[in-house]
């Protein structure tokens, strides 16, 4: 029997209402926002699509008890400007990367990164310039750390010049993270969607459609993917969003291993 649109609403809300806990694990920042973020609004095209759940607004969404969501304004108004300015001056490229079928492909993205070793994914080798050549991005670094209470020691820098660039779902789980580390997203310049969902597309027992919970990447929001098992059974993405005609820049802050 077929559901309509209210009562598939009705569940994806029960989902949320599930997934929602002020709890969060040992990794969880002390000094972000302790309210849990709430959906604004639910859509579903079809029946046969995923739920949409929209989040606006500061605040942590505990997909399970250890994975975890973390929305906040990142730095100051100047800093971010600051920053912003730094990384217009880099060099970006959109090297050949694996695709699962084999292929090599240019990334639809630009790409540098900044750090202290190489980080590999996806077929290539993400070779970092210098932290000394971003000295802005260096200070947020260092006011991120002391917030989130765990060193950065890379950051892979994406250029999206419009909202025909992307990036797919994926997993930031290769071998050259720390693993059970927070990945640590600022975004700078234009706002994008950025997408969670579980990494099983599909409840193994009723054959639904997880949820897809959305946040607006907006400029200076930082989002944080916390809890030792994110990247294991979550994946992200930024789609395409055809109306989008500026620049946004998105740093994401790693710890390699040792």
């Amino acid at each position: 029997m077929k559901r309509s649109r209210e009562d598939v609403s009705a569940v994806a809300e029960k989902k949320v209402k599930r997934e929602e806990s002020p709890k969060t694990s040992s990794k969880t920042p002390p000094k972000t926002p302790p309210k849990a973020l709430r959906a604004t609004t639910i859509r579903q095209r079809t029946e046969r699509a995923s739920a949409v759940i929209h989040y606006s607004g500061e605040g942590t969404l505990s997909l399970t008890p250890h994975a975890h969501v973390i929305v906040f304004d990142g730095l100051s108004p100047e800093l971010a400007q600051k920053v912003l300015l730094e990384l217009r001056d880099l060099s970006f490229e959109s090297p050949l990367i694996r695709t699962p079928r084999g292929d090599r492909v240019p990334i639809p993205r630009g790409q540098c990164a900044i750090g202290d070793g190489n980080y590999r994914y996806g077929g290539m080798t993400v070779v970092p310039q210098p932290w000394t050549t971003t000295p802005f991005l260096a200070q947020a670094r260092a006011l991120l750390e002391e917030r989130l209470d765990q060193k950065f020691s890379y950051a892979l820098i994406n250029r999206y010049m419009d909202g025909k660039q992307v990036v797919g779902w994926h997993s930031d789980d290769e071998r050259d993270l720390e693993p059970g580390q927070s990945i640590v997203s600022l975004s700078l310049g234009a706002t994008r969607k950025f997408r969670v969902r579980a990494k099983q597309a599909r409840d193994k027992d009723t054959g639904e459609r997880a949820p897809v919970h959305e946040f607006h990447a907006g400029h200076n929001v930082v989002i944080v993917m916390a809890g030792k098992h994110f990247q294991r059974d979550f994946v992200h993405t930024v789609p395409r969003e055809s109306r989008v005609k500026d620049v946004r820049f998105n740093v994401t802050f790693r710890t390699l291993k040792q």
